[in-house]
């Protein structure tokens, strides 16, 4: 249910039409230097199993600036409603999430004749910005409910971007580590995910600006060590999973629009009762 909630786009230059960007992780297209980009999306998903529902609806603020050419820093907030609803209880917040700063370096960069070839490493953290001991009736909150996890959390990787003015492709791994709070530790996670952006028409969708639909096909798998309570193991936690994303963008070069339907295709969740069912995502990206 965690995802690494943002993703950015830039453009390469006056010469180039409007690009599309990858919806669910990073892309490796710069930032220009000088340049800010401020993005918002709003997910909404749901889990469930074994009588129980889990619903989130999040609103993610994100911006970034290019402090050069080649280097980028990026920081993202979250707003979320957490609801989970059991035959004998139901409980819930609402509030801040925790915030997550990050720097990106384009390493590579081959650039052709309407072609760039980029590889950027980024690395980044996770800051206790949430509220992490929420209280009911009931008492406290279970930890996938509180707003946020009261740790200091880091996490890094690699994306490669390959565009032209017809398609592109990004590919991301990244990995993340977990501290430790009210002796509960989440499990370390690894991702790789990867995304096609097609352009759907050769010519822009109006003569007085350029704007482009893109079909987008996403696919990652995630793989969640089990998480630990006191320093024990909890057995039944930790996730494998395989998703697949198609989505739209309308792209032109100041502002993306997008809409995304996020599936699992399998998961093995450890015994665990609650599994993913699916996520939505409805985002706007503007560069200034």
């Amino acid at each position: 249910m965690r995802s690494v909630l943002f993703i950015l786009f830039a453009i390469i230059g006056n010469s180039w039409p409007a690009l599309a960007a990858p919806v669910t992780f990073n892309t490796a297209l710069p930032v220009s230097q000088g340049e800010t980009i401020v993005r918002g999306q709003v997910i909404y998903g749901e889990a469930s199993g074994g009588g129980a529902k889990f619903t989130i609806k999040n609103l993610a603020l994100a911006t970034g600036y290019g402090v050069t050419s080649k280097l980028a820093l990026f920081g993202v907030i979250p707003f979320a409603q957490k609801r989970l609803q059991t035959p004998i209880a139901h409980r819930q917040s609402t509030g801040f999430g925790d915030a997550r700063v990050f720097a990106r370096y384009t390493m590579i960069q081959r650039d052709g004749r309407g072609n760039t070839f980029r590889i950027a490493p980024f690395i980044g953290a996770k800051l206790p910005l949430g509220a992490s001991n929420r209280k009911d009736q009931l008492g406290r909150l279970p930890q996938a409910v509180q707003p946020g996890s009261g740790t200091v959390d880091g996490f890094g990787g690699v994306i490669m971007t390959l565009a032209n003015t017809k398609w592109q492709n990004d590919t991301q791994i990244s990995f993340q580590t977990n501290g430790s709070a009210n002796g509960f530790q989440a499990g370390r996670s690894f991702r790789a995910d990867t995304s096609l952006q097609v352009r759907l028409h050769d010519q822009a969708l109006t003569s007085k600006k350029a704007a482009y639909l893109y079909a987008v096909l996403e696919a990652g798998i995630e793989l969640r060590a089990r998480d630990r309570l006191n320093g024990s193991e909890i057995a039944i936690s930790g996730a494998d999973q395989i998703n697949l994303a198609p989505a739209l963008q309308l792209a032109t070069l100041r502002w993306i629009a997008e809409i995304s339907f996020l599936l699992p295709v399998w998961q093995n969740t450890n015994g665990a009762a609650i599994s993913s069912d699916f996520q939505t995502r409805i985002g706007l990206r503007i560069n200034y």
